[in-house]
């Protein structure tokens, strides 16, 4: 099967993290014996080729701004399929790069597909024009792949039951590997000898950094050595250290300065005691699933989640960890000092959420779940 995947997000200069999933996806597809193409976009300062060959995906770049790529991508995927005849097109996220990429498939009578994340679908918040521009992006595409069974719950009010259906991200084992013991690892980087804490992620308000970092000092109060280590980078990033040093607890928390490979990666979670990450919903604002709790899970590590949007797929709550209300302070401070104070039940959910995560999150069976939504359709 020839596919071609359209999306917004793939590693970039700019961030080299962002879209890793995607990329995951796309490389599994290729594993299992199919042909996958990407059309991503390409901003004009980046170095970087319109066409190369990554892990067998075939990327398709487009030079341009973000205003003019969903139009510039309408053209391109017309002129691929003339030359590739892809059996599939496959959009991630809902906006005008979906309709554009739909009108486009329309018009070379091939069978598309969304992948809806959750992010703006809310009919509660949506605008009208939102309401119409979700509604006929639905209308075009044969089938909605949910990340969540939040996400098909709000689908759910723009297009049929029987279009829905929900296949959540996966994760690769063999990027979860790693290539240093935790306490040489911790020695390395200076990250102490306490409980570590994990957060991976933008730094941006749905996120919630500021929740965890505004419960620290009653907990460094009995536990001074405590390191909380952050990876992201975003908007938010001076308001969060300004925090952390106003609260007094400026050498606790620990802002990695770049963005990690996936080698380094898998050592920060290897290395931490506790992944956490308040993720919120409020308005446009949502976590569409959370692949990094899945992630934390597959080393073994015990997860603490924001109570909303989709997380309560990739957290299995009482189990692999915990999901908090990240607005309630006293509940999210019980519950961070359950797991640091209680190494039986570190061990207890770390080892459930290894299976948990082995057993259910893997992309190749992901792929074999998408690619089955493909076969009912393309027969």
């Amino acid at each position: 099967m020839r596919i071609c995947t359209v999306s917004y997000i793939f590693p970039n200069p700019d961030k080299p993290i962002s879209g890793i999933y995607m990329k995951e996806q796309l490389a599994e597809i290729v594993r299992q014996g199919h042909e996958a193409h990407l059309v991503t976009i390409r901003k004009p300062h980046w170095k970087i080729p319109e066409e190369e060959i990554i892990e067998g995906i075939h990327v398709h770049r487009i030079v341009s701004n973000d205003f003019l790529f969903p139009i510039k991508c309408f053209f391109k995927l017309i002129s691929l399929d003339k030359k590739y005849s892809f059996d599939v097109i496959h959009t991630h996220f809902v906006g005008y790069l979906t309709l554009m990429s739909g009108l486009a498939a329309k018009l070379r009578k091939k069978p598309f597909f969304v992948t809806a994340y959750g992010i703006g679908l809310d009919p509660n918040i949506a605008s009208h024009f939102k309401k119409l521009l979700i509604r006929t992006i639905y209308n075009l595409s044969k089938k909605i792949i949910n990340m969540s069974e939040y996400t098909r719950t709000i689908s759910e009010h723009y297009a049929s039951k029987k279009k829905q259906t929900v296949i959540p991200p996966g994760i690769t084992l063999s990027k979860l590997k790693p290539t240093i013991e935790a306490k040489k690892f911790r020695t390395k980087h200076n990250l102490g000898n306490g409980i570590m804490l994990l957060s991976v992620g933008g730094l941006v308000w749905r996120k919630g950094h500021d929740a965890i970092i505004s419960v620290l000092p009653d907990i460094v109060k009995r536990h001074p050595d405590l390191r909380y280590a952050i990876i992201g980078k975003g908007s938010q990033e001076q308001n969060l250290k300004k925090m952390a040093k106003g609260l007094g607890i400026g050498k606790n928390v620990i802002f990695w300065p770049n963005w990690v490979s996936d080698e380094e990666l898998a050592n920060f979670f290897n290395a931490c005691d506790i992944f956490a990450l308040m993720s919120r919903t409020k308005g446009i604002a949502v976590e569409g699933f959370g692949i990094v709790y899945v992630e934390a899970s597959a080393l073994g590590k015990p997860v603490i989640g924001g109570k909303g949007g989709g997380t309560s797929g990739s957290v299995d709550d009482g189990k692999s960890g915990f999901l908090v209300n990240p607005d309630d302070k006293e509940e999210l401070k019980r519950k961070l000092l359950l797991l640091i104070e209680n190494k039986k039940l570190r061990e207890k959910m770390g080892n459930y959420g290894r299976e948990y995560a082995r057993k259910k999150h893997l992309w190749k069976y992901r792929i074999q779940e998408i690619l089955k939504v493909y076969e009912e359709v393309v027969k």
